[in-house]
């Protein structure tokens, strides 16, 4: 804040800011009463509030004539300065307008795995073309610095599975999601049915970057006492179907996907031998979002793709 901000901040604190109704109603009705009436206040307060304004200004303000009052030179120089203060505050205060999604423009940025890109995003791109001709979408990968952006508004929404609450975090569920397993159609050691002692027989592909550890389909083997051999690893789901069409490799993946992949590679679907738990995506924003009328209309679209998803694919 430079001296002149100072200044007017300074200048500001020492009037009461709802005497400055009171003002516009009396230089605008040139009379106590009027301006009483106008404001809803008794011409006692009125009164009062003349006065107050009378001893800041250092100036009568109004000046008494036969049947009316008359504005002083300085009060004459205060209308239209105040008249368009009061206007430019009361647009300022009041309820945002409604979000304009047909003639709004700029990036919605979304953080997302290629899971949710593959799923989700397509869709979500053609509905912005229909509703929301002039803005542009941006796909990224979460990273560690996701909840940084999404506090500064870089990244508008997060999608994922997130473990627990985060602070400063709002979220909401969008969907929930089990397990499949996807194998090369004539598969040499597959027929109809697959056992838990041909799974982990079989050499595995496993879809993640991080640390080896744990995941759910190895927590679901160890409650039965079996492990399973990771045999390859790569970070997209985009790439493992490609692998798995071309080798004997077997990969477990979130059900939804399983099924497009089948699909389009021509590979076998089956159910996973073992009870592996469920789990759920949702979307994340910050808080500092909440309100603004922009991020209600993007989660409002987002979950309604979801929902459309669900109906599609549960049917």
């Amino acid at each position: 804040m430079n001296m002149i901000d100072d200044m007017n901040s300074m200048h500001l604190a020492k009037i009461d800011l709802n005497l400055l109704v009171s003002l516009q109603a009396l230089l605008e009705e040139q009379s106590v009463t009027r301006a009483a009436k106008r404001t809803g206040v008794t011409q006692s307060a009125m009164s009062h509030a003349l006065a107050r304004l009378r001893s800041h200004f250092e100036d009568p303000l109004l000046i008494r004539s036969a049947n009316q009052m008359l504005l002083t030179p300085r009060s004459e120089q205060l209308v239209e300065p105040l008249r368009n203060a009061l206007e430019n505050l009361a647009r300022a205060i009041d309820a945002p307008k409604p979000f304009d999604a047909e003639a709004a423009s700029g990036v919605l940025g979304i953080a997302c795995e290629d899971y949710v890109t593959s799923l989700l995003v397509p869709n979500l791109v053609h509905r912005l073309s229909v509703e929301a001709p002039k803005m542009d979408i941006s796909i990224r990968s979460r990273t560690e610095s996701t909840a940084e952006h999404l506090e500064s508004g870089e990244i508008d929404i997060a999608i994922g599975v997130f473990r627990g609450s985060a602070p400063n975090m709002q979220q909401r569920l969008l969907f929930r999601e089990n397990f499949a397993c996807v194998v090369r159609r004539g598969h040499p050691h597959i027929n109809k049915r697959l056992t838990v002692k041909r799974y982990v027989e079989l050499p595995h592909i496993l879809v993640g970057d991080g640390p080896k550890g744990m995941g759910a389909v190895d927590a679901a083997l160890a409650r039965v006492g079996e492990t399973r051999r990771v045999a390859a690893r790569v970070s997209t789901f985009l790439s493992a179907p490609l692998i798995v069409a071309e080798t004997d490799l077997i990969l477990t993946i979130p059900k939804r996907l399983a099924v497009r992949f089948a699909k389009i590679y021509d590979l076998q679907l089956f159910a996973p031998p073992v009870r592996v738990r469920d789990f759920s995506y949702r979307c994340r924003w910050h808080e500092r979002w909440q309100n603004d009328e922009r991020h209600r209309w993007l989660r409002k679209l987002i979950s309604a793709e979801s929902d459309a998803l669900l109906a599609s694919t549960d049917a």
